[in-house]
């Protein structure tokens, strides 16, 4: 038996009179089944109709499609290689469609919290403004097992940057301070005194970087500017950024500010840094997506938009 090109059944369907389109759905349903039967259920056809029109396509091809058992179907490999042409087609009118409509449509976004709570939101509504027929959705959380839900376009993650199998491109970098109340640094006597910190209660953003370690940034902080973690009290931990500067706002003790996030409290007074020793922070802002969501036109807008506004090119 001849095996067919690939490349040459887009020409040879389209050589073919209309009725070859016409039955390419019901080919494809039961390739994917490898089941007359449950492709007439499918398609709500009899199976001898399923039957009749993958016959009819097979002579209309000029090529058999399947290799017929009595009680089992097997594709041919001009079948395999029909169903794999069939399959990229679809895929791409999909995207075509959903490109044309995407502006008009829902754009679904992923973010940490730390960054929902602080410049994002403000991102976002100038975004919409430019897109008012653009429904944005924001999905809040530090879990990265949302990269792989198919609903989420586009995902802003704070770490390293690696996500195999997903298109990962570098954000934003992020600097690191310790931070604490005007009334806390007083009273613990930290202006540029760094040794006092261990007379401090450490707070801790225990999911910063899930894949380092719940004391991570504390550590890196403290290594990078050669002092040890010695404190006089036990730890605080949270989950959440917020919550952690919250802490640190209200005088419970020295927490670890990214600096992009705080810019706010720092400019109110609500948080202040005792220490000139600000760090670039061992990671950064990253924009991720699947490869297939890359070119679509809604996530490539958003990706411009979201560097412009941190302006980076």
């Amino acid at each position: 038996m001849n095996i067919i090109n690939p490349k040459q059944i887009p020409n040879i369907i389209l050589s073919r009179d209309s009725q070859v389109l016409a039955n390419l759905p019901c080919f494809r349903c039961a390739a994917q089944y490898l089941s007359f039967t449950t492709a007439a259920i499918e398609l709500n056809l009899t199976q001898s109709a399923v039957s009749h029109r993958i016959k009819k396509l097979e002579q209309q091809l000029g090529f058999d499609l399947f290799i017929r058992y009595n009680r089992q179907l097997e594709l041919t490999n001009n079948g395999q290689q029909l169903l794999l042409s069939i399959d990229h087609a679809f895929t791409t009118l999909d995207s075509t469609f959903t490109d044309s409509d995407c502006l008009r449509g829902r754009l679904t976004l992923s973010a940490p919290p730390s960054v929902s709570f602080s410049w994002l939101g403000e991102a976002l509504a100038l975004f919409q403004q430019q897109h008012t027929q653009l429904n944005i959705q924001l999905h809040s959380h530090n879990s990265r097992a949302l990269l792989s839900d198919e609903q989420v376009d586009l995902a802003i993650t704070y770490g390293n940057g690696a996500h195999p199998g997903f298109h990962s491109e570098h954000l934003m970098s992020e600097q690191l301070i310790a931070v604490c109340s005007a009334d806390y640094m007083r009273q613990k006597n930290l202006k540029n005194n760094p040794p006092g910190l261990a007379d401090c209660l450490f707070i801790h953003d225990t999911l910063a970087q899930p894949q380092s370690g719940p004391l991570a940034e504390w550590h890196y902080w403290l290594a990078q500017n050669q002092l040890q973690y010695i404190s006089a009290s036990a730890d605080l931990c949270f989950d959440m950024s917020a919550l952690a500067l919250a802490a640190a706002q209200r005088g419970c003790g020295v927490a670890i500010g990214r600096h992009s996030l705080i810019q706010q409290q720092l400019k109110a007074g609500d948080l202040v840094s005792p220490f000139a020793l600000e760090i670039e922070a061992d990671a950064a802002y990253h924009l991720v997506c699947h490869p297939q969501r890359l070119q679509h036109l809604a996530v490539k807008a958003l990706r411009l938009h979201l560097k412009q506004f941190l302006q980076f090119d």
